[in-house]
This record gives structure tokens, sequence and C-alpha cells, in this order.
């Protein structure tokens, strides 16, 4: 699908309700950390209506006629909106850091200036910018920022050690980090320590197995995020793949989930491969939908 200046046709109108779709699937998620929030569930509902009418817009081949904007001016306006948001996260007064914050602001110049490459349609290039600055921006949170104080990361970490120690991962017990609260339920944490070890599939412990090995599963998951966004952007040789790319990693989020080493980065990976194959090796498509659907206990459902 390319993206233009032209609103009038059923494939740009469509275009648009995506890249609505996207944004406000970005906001959704920046809202309130992805928990629960009555402005996060307006987005989200924005999301689905989105989808749906460029969803229907391509199968009907009639264009959305109470919205007449081109793709190319809403993308460039979410862009620079998500472009600031992402640089106003990095450099919130909330968070601790251990090295300098200009290595940051560098990063995200450097992204920028890939941003705008690609808005100027040097597509290559902009891309190999964005992902340079993005990544530089990802080793800049995972060894610039303070340690998460989050339960997923201990998981994480301790299991994927204990892995590389030849012991079984799922035997490991964790502390409840949020005593004296106990935010898992009934019986799961006893005296200050956890009832259950790791709790997500083995694949997830082979994917965060690399990144421990440089001290961090965090770094696993920053160039899980990478590498898809370079699928995306070499899956549409045309100008949509690259600013997609740039629209995931550019998501006011996407450093955020880094941090926290949330396990996402691998299910969009793997979604990311499934495109690819899907459009350009359909014989290989069984493997990455594998790797999908033993990545997160929710993506059977997809």
């Amino acid at each position: 699908m390319k993206i233009s200046d032209e609103a009038d046709s059923a494939p740009t109108q469509a275009a648009v309700m995506f890249i609505l779709a996207a944004f406000s699937l970005g906001q959704a998620i920046n809202i309130n950390n992805g928990t629960w929030n009555p402005i996060a569930m307006a987005w989200l509902s924005i999301t689905i209506l989105t989808a749906i009418f460029g969803l229907r817009s391509i199968a009907s081949r009639r264009s959305v006629s109470f919205l007449k904007i081109s793709p190319a001016r809403l993308i460039r306006l979410f862009l620079i909106v998500q472009w600031g948001q992402l640089l106003l996260w990095g450099i919130g007064v909330r968070r601790s850091y251990s090295e300098p914050i200009w290595i940051f602001i560098i990063a995200m110049l450097i992204a920028g200036s890939g941003a705008i490459l690609l808005l100027r349609d040097r597509q290559k290039l902009g891309i190999s910018f964005v992902i340079a600055g993005h990544l530089l921006a990802g080793a800049y949170v995972i060894r610039g920022m303070n340690p998460p104080h989050i339960d997923v990361w201990d998981f994480q970490q301790d299991s994927t050690a204990a892995l590389m120690h030849g012991q079984n991962p799922y035997t490991v017990r964790y502390r409840n980090i949020y005593e004296p609260a106990n935010d898992y339920g009934p019986g799961t944490s006893v005296n200050g320590w956890m009832t259950f070890s790791f709790p997500y599939p083995p694949l997830t412990l082979l994917f965060d197995l690399p990144g421990r090995l440089l001290g961090d599963i965090r770094w696993s998951h920053l160039f899980a995020l990478e590498i898809a966004a370079i699928l995306i952007a070499i899956t549409w040789y045309d100008r949509a793949g690259p600013l997609a790319a740039a629209m995931l990693l550019l998501s006011p989020s996407s450093l955020f989930v880094i941090y926290s080493a949330w396990t996402e980065p691998m299910v969009i990976l793997s979604f990311a491969a499934m495109l690819y194959c899907a459009r350009h090796r359909p014989n290989l498509i069984w493997l990455p939908l594998g790797f999908f659907i033993a990545g997160k206990q929710y993506a059977i459902f997809v």
C-alpha cells in the first residue's frame, strides 16, 4: 500500500485508518503504563474502530467519506508527536541515571533525523537512522537507568541465571518485591516468598538467554524490537514498510517496554516474521507461527 499525498482512493483511505489505529494504540498503552484508565480505553476504542473501517475500506474498495486526509500528512504529524513523547519520557525527572543524559538526547536526535529522511522519501537511509538511534536510546535505558522495580525482570533474570548454571529454571524461588502488599492474590505469597516459580513458557527462557549472557535479559528484548522493525521495513519495499517500522520504534512506550522487561518484543518479532514469510517465504510461515503461539500465553487466541 503506497503512502501518498492523495486522499480520495479506498487504499489510501484504508492507510489513513491503519495509521490512526497504530497511533491510538500507542497512546492507549502510554497512558498509565498500559493499565486500566478510562482515557486509555477511549484510545483503545478508537484503535478498534479505525482498524475495522480500514479493513472494510479495503474489502469494499470504497473510500471513507467522513475523513478526507492524506496518509502522508497524517504520518508526518504522528511521527513528530511520537518522537516528542519518547524524548520527554526518556528525560523524565522521575528516572535516576548513572550515565549522562546527553547520550540519550543524541540517540533521539539520530532517530529524529531518520524520521525526517523517511518523510523525504529516503527510505533505506531514514530507517537505518531510526533503528540506530532507537538502538542507542535503548542501550542507554538498559545501562544508564537504575534497574526496574518490577517482578518480571526478577523472574527472567533469576531463571535464566539458573538455566546458565544447569539448574531447573522452574524451581527458582522469588521474593515478593512488593511486600508488605500482595498484588498476586491469596496464597501466592507466604512470608515474603512467592509460592510459584517462572510464569512464562520455556521459549521465553531461550529468548532471554542471549541477553542474560550479556548481563541483562533486556538486551534480548531490545534486539528483538530492532529486528522486528527491519522485517517490517523489508516486507513492503515501497514507502509504507519503513514508515510502519518507524511508527513502531517511535511509539511513546517502546522504550518503557524495554526498561520494564516486558516480554512483548518477542511477540512482536515473531509476528513481524510471520508477516515477512507470508509475503516472501510462505513455505516457511509455520516456523514463526509456532514461535508466536509458543511465546506468550495469550497468543493462542490470536
